[in-house]
């Protein structure tokens, strides 16, 4: 699989040829981001594409043969036939491109999607390169270790010396783990890469997600699946994980190629900072470890079954978590606060049968046609009838009422108090006193933290476990003691 950048190096100018029995054109691909762009003329107008998104598939081939398939891609700009060739003119900008396309089936379905992440390998941390003395070795270990040098001679030695001091041992891991849910299967594999320098050896572990699919799915379902597999990762991390690699293919079988996809609109990988505050590592993962893996498997299989009951909550979440590091501000908390009321988990039912309801409003009615000006009863009808749905404060209490034994009460109720405040800041308006924007960053943090708990907790995973406690519970507890000395310099009580 290649990055986003080797493919952008590879295909920042590349020939290609127009793939279609009723159509004939060539033109170049551009990758670069979001400034990706396929210049290209053809015999005839581009007719096929959807008549609602305006989006539309198209099959290319490189000067080598390779196919190349603008998946969901637009057209830009388009010119008339002119000349004597008579030929269209295309700009067209692709959401994704992929690459090697002959090995996706037809239609453009796939069985497999596979994806590398930064910092997913931290949560798989399992020490796959071993250091070993050989300080005060036998005469038969060191026999034992030139024997396997003397047989390696990939690279041939001009110096006589051979004074071993150390060996690393690299291991090569069995599959870590494997978990069905429903028709789909998800796997991850533990790899490595090694890099020789002049003056240094660098060994790292790479961790590598498969999701197999048991019938043929779309181009977008697979990426779907992905995504949703990601925010779990990013949800334990509490932080973006990028992807670094994305690839598919039509076919499961050992050695069958893979198609690497190249997403236009994905923004480019920021380098992470391992000196920043509350950085991810493998002690934030409480299943962490090689022997745990199985009770960690099951925590995954579990998150993911309840996908489709939280996936707006999950979304909403997992955007707050990408932009909460780059900004802190009320809207974040509102998207929060619409994530948690988005929840049918969090829904109590109602003690006001309809029966009740309509003789308040009934009753209501009554006294609004001696009103003046006089209240429609179906204005009556829809003010009144949200007496039966949850409230935010009531369901952002049983959401922490969930997560007591990591947010005690009296913190939960605090952040409660100032989250519905900014809410109503952000959706109405009003004046803030200098000491209030101070409080927007840490209520934000830690009511992200409690979302995180609540997710994970409520599908198996532990807060802490051993000497490892998830991230969201570091902080949590960090925040609420920042939040209650900032609310002492406002000269309000926490």
């Amino acid at each position: 699989m290649r990055t986003a950048s080797e493919l952008e190096a590879a295909y920042s100018r590349e020939p290609v040829r127009l793939l279609a029995d009723d159509n004939k054109g060539s033109g170049v691909l551009s990758l670069s981001g979001r400034c990706t762009v396929v210049t290209l003329t053809a015999d005839n107008f581009l007719n096929e594409r959807d008549l609602d998104t305006g989006w539309f598939d198209l099959t290319l081939e490189t000067n080598n043969g390779s196919k190349i398939l603008l998946h969901n891609a637009l057209t830009s700009q388009s010119g008339m036939p002119h000349g004597e060739r008579r030929e269209w003119e295309f700009t067209i900008f692709p959401n994704i491109v992929l690459f090697n396309a002959e090995t996706v089936l037809p239609g453009g379905r796939v069985r497999e999607i596979q994806f590398t992440a930064d910092g997913l390998e931290d949560i798989f941390y399992y020490e796959i390169a071993e250091w070993q003395s050989l300080y005060k070795a036998t005469p038969d270990t060191l026999k034992q270790v030139r024997a396997l040098r003397d047989v390696e001679r990939l690279y041939p030695r001009d110096y006589a010396y051979f004074s071993p001091e150390s060996v690393y041992i690299v291991h090569r891991l069995p599959r870590v783990l494997r978990e069905r849910v429903g028709n789909v299967t998800y796997e991850i594999f533990l790899g490595h890469s090694q890099s020789h320098h002049r003056k240094s050896l660098t060994i790292s572990s790479v961790a590598i997600a498969t999701i197999r699919f048991a019938d043929e799915v779309s181009i977008d379902e697979a990426l779907n699946a992905a995504w949703a597999w990601r925010r779990f990762f990013q949800q334990i991390a509490m932080r973006s994980l990028p992807f670094t690699t994305l690839s598919c293919r039509g076919k499961t079988k050992r050695g069958d190629r893979h198609s690497d996809i190249y997403l236009s609109n994905m923004e480019t990988v920021i380098p992470r900072d391992r000196n920043e505050m509350f950085d991810f590592g493998p002690r934030d993962v409480p299943y962490g470890q090689w022997k745990h893996r199985k009770k960690f498997a099951t925590v995954m299989r579990q998150w993911l079954e309840r996908d489709n009951s939280r996936r707006l909550f999950r979304v909403r979440l997992d955007r707050v978590l990408e932009r909460m590091r780059k900004e802190s501000s009320t809207k974040l908390v509102a998207d929060l606060c619409s994530a948690i009321e988005s929840l049918s988990e969090l829904r109590a039912p109602s003690t006001l049968s309809d029966a009740d309801l309509t003789a308040i409003v009934d009753a209501a009615a009554k006294a609004g046609t001696e009103a003046t000006p006089a209240v429609p009863r179906d204005r009556l009808l829809g003010i009144l009838s949200l007496l039966q749905h949850q409230s935010l404060p009531q369901r952002l209490k049983m959401l922490a009422a969930a997560i007591v034994s990591e947010v005690p009460k009296k913190d939960a109720k605090m952040v409660i108090k100032i989250a519905r405040d900014l809410r109503t800041f952000e959706a109405h308006g009003d004046h803030w006193d200098e000491m209030t924007v101070p409080l927007v960053a840490p209520v934000l943090d830690m009511l992200a933290s409690m979302c995180v708990l609540w997710d994970l907790t409520t599908c198996g995973m532990p807060a802490s476990f051993d000497d490892r406690r998830l991230s969201a519970s570091s902080r949590a507890h960090w925040f609420a003691q920042e939040i209650r000395s900032r609310l002492l310099q406002k000269g309000e009580k926490a």
